[in-house]
């Protein structure tokens, strides 16, 4: 018998955007969010969780960054040499590794978005940690201009981390509660789930203003918020 789930919000993928997607759309006054993801729960995670989780994002230095590790100690810590990391920095990084083939307006959304969509990340319980690949030299850390710090645990981390917070934890099993009818209807096949695979229609009515803020900022959300491109 094929499975079926209703819903304001339906968000495709198991990885960290998809989860910090999911959270957003809950914050943002959708009452049900449903995640679908085909691979088993073993090797769920996306991308991050082979790529590394290391975040660039824009900040003001060492002192901001103290806000998102404050259990490593302060010998560790001083020795942790993070200057501040601006937009421009960002964009023209951006437009290094890209060899300037990026989509302008969505790399300015990434930059301008990208400080408070982390700090969010970090309120909602996601775990930080220094990023383990750096240099030391004369007994200081030095590391990639603009990512200091990953999430602790890698891409399984980001979506774990915070499943204390009840935020998270209910959208991360969202699928697997029932209640009254929302907006959308997904349907999937008991076969293909055993079989690690997840296959979903969705039949969508006309969402109601909490969903539909909920469906704009989970869209930006999912843009902003990105694991470091690779050099």
């Amino acid at each position: 018998m094929a499975r079926v789930e209703t819903c304001d919000i339906v968000v495709i993928g198991g990885g960290s955007a998809a989860f910090e997607a999911a959270v957003a759309a809950r914050e943002a006054g959708a009452a049900r969010v449903v995640m679908l993801e085909k691979a088993p729960e073993a090797e769920y995670g996306g991308n991050a969780r082979y790529s590394g989780t290391g975040f660039r994002f824009v900040h003001g230095g060492a002192k901001e960054i103290r806000q998102f590790v404050p259990d490593v100690d302060e010998s560790t810590f001083s020795t942790m040499v993070i200057p501040p990391y601006g937009a421009g920095d960002f964009m023209a990084d951006l437009d290094r590794m890209t060899q300037g083939r990026m989509n302008g307006e969505l790399g300015n959304i990434l930059v301008e978005e990208s400080n408070a969509a982390v700090h969010w990340m970090r309120t909602v319980g996601i775990k930080w940690e220094p990023l383990k690949e750096h240099a030391k030299v004369g007994g200081k850390r030095y590391f990639e201009r603009g990512i200091a710090i990953h999430v602790a645990g890698g891409g399984v981390g980001s979506s774990r981390s915070g499943a204390g917070s009840p935020r998270i934890w209910e959208s991360k099993f969202a699928s697997n509660r029932r209640s009254a009818p929302f907006t959308a209807t997904c349907v999937a096949s008991r076969a293909s789930r055993s079989a690690g695979q997840t296959a979903a229609t969705t039949s969508w009515r006309k969402p109601s203003s909490p969903a539909r803020e909920a469906s704009k900022r989970t869209r930006r959300c999912a843009r902003a918020i990105s694991p470091a491109t690779p050099t």
